[in-house]
């Protein structure tokens, strides 16, 4: 037995070993690596832990020239990965790290051209909407596995502690594989470091001994044949950005400083008062930024006192990825809470600006500019709860429900009341309501059919082209009144083609066909409607499969707004199992994630002293299990 001091060495001059001090160690052939001659010993270092990392999936997973492959997850590998040609040198290969979180957030996007890489690019992140056929996963998250495309594989290269807790519809539908990957041995190390051995390195940052455990700030890039080695006082190029809001969504001023090794130089930028969102691309646009929201519903607060809007709004204060919520902004009815709204005099009608609503509408917008969280405000409902559209018509002597859109007498009407609020001026805040970047849209009306719940009966000739024509009207004239905010229709999507599924049963007949007097494509390519939106309640409707019929349902609707060119939200959505609802729900994110959804919406949201009464209630504790996490994984696909 040869011992590491004293032992007698023939090799060596001095005949015995020489332990931590020897110049050289022998060991077996089969443990030592042979590292290029031209390569640095320190620009190798990380290839030896994260370039055999991902090399050996590579090999192993038919990673191909042309290939796509994403590194879910900011760590290690995609911080090597995005400073290195490992790649994409020989393989021409496309690459991004996909993060979900916005500290971290890079998404650096590299490929070769001709011998030269080209110049590290910050992109905006679409972590989960692009799909790719590799993806590389060392962290944990239930919609990881949506960012592989039809065919592809999610290979999981670290050990996460906790379960994957995949649902099979996020696999199946593509035809997603996964699989998992060692480090990688000896014989395919030494392989990475042949291939690697063509001037192909990883960057780095040296910094010296005393610099250990303190924060550092800048990131030195190396040649295959230089090592630099920095400092963080004498940065060779840092920029840094710093955004101020003065009031909630409505001003930002941004500072951006430059600074190199001799000189620092300072610019502003000249304030800005947007705040709004609109649509453009599919996308909406937030700032400058593509933006997704995820919310939910609360019909009942402008009917609220201010304790319950308080009380309400401290909850969602707890929940920070909750960033839109929708409201009623009608209540047509005799007994509404605060006084009578509308006052219908022979063909005409007047509206009460001293209304309880208007009070609690005001107070529920300053509240929610304070906490960041848009407000959809609809303008009437298809149904009688709270008065509807069967209030005008009954009241300027429309007979069918349907007068309500073609019965000039009673669209006017309508109009005189959309006027009014949309240059109401907040007693509040002091601002118009067509003003307030607070108000996310104004949404027609709520579930448009061609037959309501207010008595009237739909008239024998009703169909979609009535509704579409009426949503045209309606459209622009506020767009004529107020062209800072979005329109929405709020109906519930019908008027679709299914993907996946044949149905025959009646209840799907009115879903799926123009019979209830809606078709959402034609709907939502009307110049003056800038998003879609779309139901979804399976049990109400007599669907068979929540899950599977849900799904179906989303991918339906993407695929429709795609072909418009413009974004979607399901903006009402519900279960009353408690039993099954999250795991329904997670499947319905998961498809709507995939399929490129801009938001979603459930059914509905309260405070603690608000009844459920109708069984879809979502309370704080609940929201935190199931929506907090789908807000987050929204939230990873905002641009910035």
């Amino acid at each position: 037995m040869t011992g590491t001091y004293g032992s007698a060495s023939p090799n060596n001059p001095l005949g015995f070993t020489l332990g931590g001090y020897s110049q050289a160690v022998v060991v077996d052939e089969n443990f030592v690596l042979s590292i290029p001659s031209n390569l640095d010993l320190a620009v190798t270092a990380p290839l030896l832990c994260a370039g055999i990392t991902v090399w050996s999936p590579m090999q192993h997973f038919g990673v191909k020239k042309g290939d796509s492959v994403a590194v879910l997850g900011p760590g290690g590998l995609g911080h090597m990965l995005s400073s290195s040609p490992l790649l994409w040198a020989r393989m021409s290969l496309f690459f991004r790290v996909l993060s979900a979180k916005p500290t971290t957030r890079s998404n650096l996007t590299r490929k070769k051209s001709s011998s030269r890489l080209t110049k590290k690019h910050s992109m905006p992140p679409q972590v989960f909407q692009f799909h790719y056929p590799h993806c590389f996963c060392r962290t944990r998250s239930k919609h990881h596995v949506q960012s592989a495309e039809t065919n592809g594989a999610l290979i999981l290269v670290g050990a996460s502690p906790q379960p994957l807790g995949f649902f099979p519809f996020a696999l199946i539908p593509k035809r997603i594989k996964i699989g998992g990957s060692a480090v990688g041995g000896i014989k395919e190390t030494q392989e990475m470091l042949e291939f690697c051995g063509k001037n192909i390195t990883s960057d780095i940052e040296l910094i010296s001994v005393n610099q250990t455990g303190k924060p550092t700030t800048t990131t030195t890039t190396t040649t295959p044949t230089t090592t630099t080695t920095t400092t963080t006082t004498k940065p060779t190029s840092t920029t840094t950005t710093t955004t101020t809001s003065t009031t909630p969504s409505t001003t930002t001023t941004t500072a951006k400083t430059t600074t190199t090794t001799t000189t620092t130089t300072t610019t502003t930028s000249a304030p800005t008062t947007t705040g709004f969102v609109s649509a453009s691309g599919g996308q909406f646009i937030l700032n400058g930024c593509k933006k997704h929201f995820s919310g939910g519903n609360s019909y009942q607060l402008a009917f609220n006192t201010k304790a319950l809007i308080d009380e309400e709004f401290a909850m969602l204060a707890n929940h920070s990825g909750f960033n839109i919520l929708r409201t009623w902004a009608f209540c047509e009815e005799s007994t509404c809470p605060g006084g009578q709204l509308l006052t219908f005099s022979g063909t005409s009608v007047s509206v009460n600006p001293s209304a309880g609503i208007f009070t609690n509408l005001d107070y529920l917008l300053s509240v929610a500019a304070k906490q960041g969280i848009k407000i959809v405000l609809t303008l009437t409902n298809n149904w009688s709860d709270y008065g509807g559209m069967d209030v005008y018509t009954e009241a300027l002597g429309g007979t069918y429900h349907d007068d309500f859109f073609t019965n000039e007498t009673i669209k006017t009407a309508f109009k005189t009341y959309i006027n009014y609020i949309v240059n109401r001026v907040n007693a509040v805040t002091g601002i118009a309501y067509k003003d307030d970047p607070t108000i996310f849209a104004w949404e027609v009306a709520n579930e448009v059919r061609c037959g309501g719940s207010g008595g009237l009966p739909a008239s024998s000739g009703c169909n979609s082209a009535y509704i579409t024509a009426w949503y045209d009207e309606i459209s622009k004239f506020i767009k004529s009144i107020d062209a800072k905010h979005m329109v929405s229709t709020g109906d519930e999507g019908f008027g679709v083609a299914p993907v996946a599924n044949s149905y025959s049963d009646d209840q799907y007949a009115y879903i799926y066909v123009t019979s209830s007097g809606l078709n959402f494509t034609t709907n939502l390519g009307l110049s003056a409607i800038d998003y879609g939106t779309a139901h979804l309640y399976p049990s109400s409707w007599g669907l068979s499969s929540a899950i599977y019929d849900g799904n179906d349902w989303i991918n339906a609707h993407a695929i429709a707004a795609k072909s418009v060119g413009k974004p979607w939200i399901l903006e009402e959505y519900g279960v009353t199992d408690k039993t099954t609802r999250e795991a329904t729900y997670q499947a319905w994110y998961a498809t709507g994630i995939a399929a490129g959804i801009n938001g979603m919406q459930f059914w509905t949201a309260a405070g603690p002293s608000y009844a459920d009464y109708d069984g879809y209630t979502l309370y704080s504790a609940d929201i935190t299990t199931i929506i907090d996490p789908l807000s987050a994984d929204l939230e990873a696909l905002n641009s910035c």
